[in-house]
């Protein structure tokens, strides 16, 4: 078939420049034409990326007043959507045969998802488990196939102690987050800095690593929370900020950035997937997640913090659904059982991340779901 994926370009430093990266070069290994339309990362003039054609947006900030140009111009069989699915609107994508690759971050489905489905009647493709059922208890009938990462990238640092030793990182326990700082409320930065912060006045040997930018137009200070909770440039150090905003940061420099920690903290109210906690667990480092969407089922090696459905549902009125709230005090006492236990999950949390590695999920899932479209058209 003749794609176009709307998404953000394929060298894009997101979670979905990553995927679209990954999957645009193993969609054509299976023989299909592949074109992005990039919402992010071009402006102005197409650009030959890697064996392929990215189209750059115009004025609309997702790409869509220029899509059924792209679409016409490409004589695409199919478009693929890799994004929010509630931000687009139907009216630019009648007359395509669509396919939704999304995010569920909530429950029971939102109501802006529904818009879109309900409006364009593209085919929904579930990313979790958890955006399968829920999308089915919506009474849609989505495929499925997960977020895939290459695990020849994202693989246990083979010198390891002598990284962390000369890092001066050989006697501490290492926490680690890697997160957009895109929003204030739905990566829970605040509730995993207080728990760190509890964890740290009872193991002063403690040290918190950050991959975010620490202030953003929509997000939070980073560096005044930390400050706010008596956490010292000892306690906590975030990442080469000129090289976070510009992109610099490549996968195997944050594989090997992955690999020095003891564990890593995804305690987010919602994700419609999850890409660092998987790609942590790549690197030999075990997880502690939310109890909530997406986030158990890739909890392969860890702990999960439980939440009270019913006392930490946090209502989300963009969507219109919930999500939930991770609890410091659940996230300390996680803490507590990865300070001596996260040593011996690191070989299980290696194992666990293979199921995800991407020419396996090209094979188990991608395949069939594309030949299912296929047959479809």
């Amino acid at each position: 078939m003749r794609i176009l994926w709307l998404s953000n370009a394929p060298y894009a430093p997101s979670g979905y420049g990553t995927q679209t990266y990954v999957w645009c070069r193993r969609l054509r290994e299976l023989g299909h034409e592949i074109f992005v339309a990039a919402f992010h990362g071009l402006q102005s003039a197409p650009l030959y990326h890697d064996g392929v054609s990215i189209l750059p947006a115009l004025d609309d900030p997702y790409g869509q007043d220029i899509l059924p140009g792209n679409y016409q111009f490409t004589k695409a069989d199919l478009l693929i959507t890799l994004m929010d699915a509630w931000v687009l609107q139907p009216q630019y994508l009648q007359g395509m045969n669509v396919a939704h690759w999304m995010p569920v971050d909530c429950a029971p489905l939102g109501q802006m998802d529904r818009t879109i489905l309900d409006g364009a009647r593209g085919q929904p493709i579930a990313m979790s488990r958890f955006g399968e059922r829920t999308l089915r208890e919506a009474g849609y009938e989505p495929l499925f196939v997960p977020h895939g990462i290459d695990c020849q990238v994202f693989k246990p640092l083979e010198d390891r102690e002598a990284l962390r030793r000369e890092l001066g990182m050989h006697d501490r326990f290492v926490c680690a987050i890697s997160a957009a700082n895109a929003d204030p409320i739905r990566k829970g930065f605040p509730e995993m800095f207080r728990a760190f912060a509890l964890f740290r006045k009872r193991h002063p040997d403690a040290l918190l690593l950050v991959h975010s930018r620490t202030h953003t137009k929509m997000g939070v200070n980073l560096r005044l929370l930390a400050d706010d909770l008596g956490l010292g440039e000892d306690a906590v150090k975030f990442g080469d900020q000129y090289q976070i905003a510009t992109g610099m940061v490549t996968a195997p420099d944050l594989a090997r950035w992955y690999g020095l920690a003891d564990v890593g903290l995804h305690t987010s109210y919602g994700e419609g997937f999850g890409l660092a906690a998987i790609e942590f667990q790549a690197c030999g480092v075990p997880v502690i997640t939310t109890d909530f969407s997406a986030m158990p089922e890739l909890c392969g090696a860890g702990w999960r913090v439980p939440v009270d459905p019913v006392d930490d549902m946090f209502f989300n009125r963009g969507h219109s659904s919930w999500w939930a709230r991770p609890r410091p005090r659940r996230i300390l006492a996680a803490l507590e059982k990865a300070y001596t236990g996260a040593g011996k999950l690191r070989g299980k949390a290696r194992e666990f991340a293979l199921g995800y590695d991407a020419d396996r999920v090209l094979h188990e899932h991608w395949k069939p779901v594309l030949e299912e479209l296929g047959e479809a058209l």
